[in-house]
């Protein structure tokens, strides 16, 4: 059970940022990107005997051509997307944070080690800054979201299963 979860969790990833560069609804390759990575990185983390098995030749192809076009898109455009959140998108927030930690800590340096171009890993470096910044962005905006929680609450059916996310995600806890 655990394995095909692993699987289909990787599989949804790659798919995602495969079709990245291509896609013309730039929201919705920053939910996607970001919702399949909070799911890939939180089951790698719930079963790390598995994380690395499931790799393949064809994944690592996939992760080295479609992360650059999948980093480019959420730079470019995650602005207009997180400054419409209100306090109903806390735990979309949190999720996207994880998301970014989980892209920062397992998949980045991955595509580091896969990428032989030191061009193309100086480019998705570059936007990786801004990407980041999306995280403090939303960090400020959950702050700001505390005060206003008396007469509005987060959306609850938005609060995603935490198994494996880790306590230094402290957004969480």
């Amino acid at each position: 059970m655990a394995d095909a979860e692993m699987r289909a969790a990787k599989e949804a990833f790659l798919k995602v940022l495969m079709t990245a560069r291509n896609e013309v609804d730039y929201f919705q390759v920053i939910e996607n990107t970001l919702d399949t990575a909070y799911e890939f990185g939180r089951l790698r983390l719930l079963h790390p005997e598995l994380a690395k098995s499931t790799w393949t030749t064809e994944d690592a192809n996939q992760l080295r051509e479609g992360f650059p076009g999948a980093i480019k898109q959420i730079a470019e455009w995650y602005n207009p997307l997180t400054g419409s959140m209100e306090i109903e998108d806390t735990y979309r927030a949190k999720r996207y944070c994880s998301a970014l930690t989980f892209i920062k800590t397992d998949f980045k340096p991955l595509f580091e080690i896969l990428e032989s171009d030191q061009a193309i890993r100086n480019a998705v470096d570059e936007e990786w800054t801004k990407v980041w910044s999306m995280c403090y962005q939303l960090i400020l905006y959950m702050d700001e979201w505390q005060l206003d929680r008396r007469y509005r609450k987060p959306d609850e059916s938005e609060m995603p299963c935490l198994e494996g996310i880790p306590r230094d995600h402290k957004w969480w806890w």
